[in-house]
């Protein structure tokens, strides 16, 4: 087609029943679903999903080399036409047309490890940032600010993150679940053999409490 952008549909990693994650790969993708499956899987925790996603759920862009338009990333932030509206939210009526790709999913990582996701909320939350996220998105930041229990944390992450029997069983039945193996490490590996990489959840959130030490510590992750 002659659009100069295209929507590729997302698959969220996440990890399913009785799996610990070892690895910063593991898990299963699940993809948006309509609001009253979603509600089935989830239960009062899918308040903290859009169309059963934390993180994007309609999609990263994909942009032509030599186009005139302004590529933006997230959902109020497509791609736009001139320079004047750069910092302000696009509305869907405004948005150049676009191709659809529905067939390939992108695999997204909302965050490598439980540590790492819930990092992000926080941070959100020192920032007093609330703006340009979906509903599911804010009631998370939310919940975060309103409970500094480490614990009560952790368990937001167990129960939108991972998937309760119950939860794989609604997704698996209504095609909103990829089961498939992936494992880039064995590429990444071959590819660069000269460096040691360690793609464990340990050696990740070790680096992690390294970069940022006083952080951690006073939110007690």
């Amino acid at each position: 087609k002659s659009h100069d952008w295209a929507r590729i549909s997302p698959a969220e990693r996440v990890l399913p029943p009785g799996q610990d994650q070892t690895s910063i790969f593991d898990g299963v993708f699940r993809m948006p679903g309509d609001q009253s499956v979603i509600k089935s899987a989830y239960g009062e925790w899918s308040r903290f999903l859009a169309n059963g996603m934390t993180g994007h759920r309609k999609g990263k862009i994909a942009i032509r080399r030599q186009t005139k338009l302004l590529p933006r990333i997230h959902e109020l932030h497509w791609p736009i036409k001139g320079e004047d509206s750069r910092d302000q939210p696009v509305q869907s009526s405004e948005l150049p047309p676009f191709t659809k790709i529905v067939e390939t999913k992108l695999l997204h990582f909302e965050g490598w490890t439980a540590l790492q996701w819930a990092a992000k909320l926080l941070r959100f939350v020192d920032d007093n940032k609330l703006n340009y996220h979906h509903a599911g998105r804010r009631a998370a930041i939310e919940f975060m600010a309103q409970n500094s229990e480490p614990a009560k944390r952790r368990q937001l992450f167990e129960r939108v993150q991972r998937l309760t029997p119950h939860a794989f069983e609604v997704l698996k039945r209504h095609d909103l679940l990829r089961a498939a193996p992936f494992d880039p490490s064995i590429c990444a590996v071959e590819l660069f053999p000269e460096i040691d990489f360690d793609f464990s959840v340990q050696a990740f959130d070790s680096r992690l409490r390294a970069a940022n030490p006083d952080f951690y510590v006073r939110t007690g992750m």
